[in-house]
């Protein structure tokens, strides 16, 4: 069953309209040359600093933040490492810890120094990552972390109160794009057409069943807020046609493709 349709006043304008031709990129390798094939960089701001290249023309950067995942690689590492809020290490991604999203001394983190951090080396909009850690710590003890997807909406709008002009990009987190929709730019998706199997290390076609429930969320987004659906397909070489038919698709429906391999580290291939 499709979600209902309101009468809700469509959003004129995003700032993303214009963008078909992006990259998700956490590597360190970008020429001034590709930079003119782009209109959107999602990139690391440890490691990519905008203000080097030159002004003329460049795309829009925005850059990463992990907020419900602490990663021991990054500067704050030392500064939160033993505070309660800090649990276990994410299995799948090494050093990477989720958090107790609820945690006023995160959000703060998050409000004051990283997102000022990336905005002085040039970034012009913030690209929200693990927005789902809210929905695995309740799913995973409902009473002990209850509150967590309501504080990661209310982080999204200090957020958008706080950077009234910057552009925010939620990565994933579906659970909570009904409420936090009129307050972001558009939304990045993973895993709709096809997905990464962490056990075997190979890519695969993503259960239509999981398909149709991201494709409902992300249509009812589209044609309720007219803000764009960014989709990264994550596919190796030998993945070819699978790739293909996930690119077809999201073309069909009016997303923005993206081909790339799952760590991220290597400049994938733009949308056709």
């Amino acid at each position: 069953m499709g979600l209902p349709l309101l009468h809700a006043k469509k959003t004129k304008f995003s700032p993303l309209d214009h963008v078909h031709q992006w990259i998700c990129y956490y590597g360190s390798e970008i020429s001034a040359a590709f930079l003119k094939k782009t209109q959107l960089i999602i990139a690391d701001p440890d490691i990519i600093f905008p203000e080097i290249f030159p002004s003329e023309a460049l795309p829009l950067f925005v850059g990463y933040v992990s907020v419900g995942e602490a990663e021991k690689y990054r500067w704050y590492w030392p500064l939160i490492k033993d505070k309660p809020w800090v649990l276990e290490e994410n299995p799948n991604w090494s050093g990477n810890h989720w958090v107790d999203v609820r945690s006023e001394e995160w959000q703060e983190l998050i409000l004051d120094h990283m997102i000022p951090r990336l905005l002085n080396r040039g970034y012009q909009g913030v690209f929200l990552d693990t927005l789902d850690t809210g929905e695995y710590l309740e799913g995973k003890d409902p009473e002990k972390w209850k509150g967590s997807q309501k504080a990661l909406v209310k982080l999204v709008k200090n957020i958008r109160r706080r950077y009234p002009q910057m552009i925010i990009i939620p990565n994933n987190g579906l659970s909570l794009l009904p409420s936090i929709e009129r307050h972001v730019d558009g939304v990045v998706i993973e895993d709709l057409y096809t997905r990464y199997n962490f056990e075997t290390k190979t890519c695969d076609r993503t259960p239509p069943s999981v398909t149709e429930d991201k494709e409902t969320i992300l249509d009812y987004f589209m044609r309720r807020m007219n803000k764009p659906v960014f989709v990264i397909h994550y596919a190796q070489e030998r993945d070819q046609a699978l790739a293909d038919d996930a690119i077809r698709r999201s073309r069909e429906k009016g997303y923005r493709s993206y081909t790339t391999t799952v760590d991220l580290k290597s400049i994938g291939k733009l949308a056709p």
